[in-house]
This record gives structure tokens, sequence and C-alpha cells, in this order.
């Protein structure tokens, strides 16, 4: 399955410390690897149509992905700060999806 990696996401990941960078490359590489049959603890529904990839470590961080013709696109990611995500976060998400619609 393709996977592609909006800027953004590249940009966060770039952010992110030394070990986090490489836990989150493992996990981008699992999720490549199973696309859809990656499950728990990795991956998460969050609604319909829309899943988060977790990354656990010193820092924790989702990175949020929709499924699209055959690929996986990831298209936010932030540091897990609560258990909850908060809703500015999902609103940024579900405009970045709308956009990649019109595309």
């Amino acid at each position: 399955m393709q996977l592609l990696i909006c800027k953004e996401v590249e940009l966060f990941i770039k952010s992110c410390e030394r070990r986090t960078i490489a836990k989150i490359i493992r996990s981008i590489d699992l999720l490549r690897e199973f696309g859809k049959e990656l499950s728990s603890p990795h991956v998460k529904q969050v609604q319909k149509g829309l899943f988060e990839l977790h990354v656990r470590g010193y820092q924790e961080v989702r990175i949020f992905f929709i499924h699209r013709k055959g690929e996986i696109i990831l298209i936010h990611g932030i540091l897990k700060k609560t258990q909850k995500i908060p809703s500015n976060e999902i609103r940024k998400v579900l405009r970045k999806i709308k956009t990649l619609e019109k595309i």
C-alpha cells in the first residue's frame, strides 16, 4: 500500500526528539507494511474514515491519517498531552481532509 506524508507531518516529525523520531519511523513502516490490518495498540479509529497512529515513548505522538484510493495519507501530527484529542486539532484535521478531497 502506498503511503503519502503531508509536508506538515514531515516537519512535525523532524521537530520531535531523536529517539521519538526513530519510533515514529518504525510505526510508519508498520503502517505501510500492514495497512488496514494494523490495529490497536498502533492504530485507533477516531471517527468514520479518520484514524490515528499511536507512537508511545518519552514523547507520545498521534499522527492522523486517512485511507484513500489504495493510499494511506498522513495528514497531521501532535504530541499527546491528554487522553482526549483536543477539538481544535480534530477541526484542523477535518479541514485538511476537505482540502485533500478537492485535489
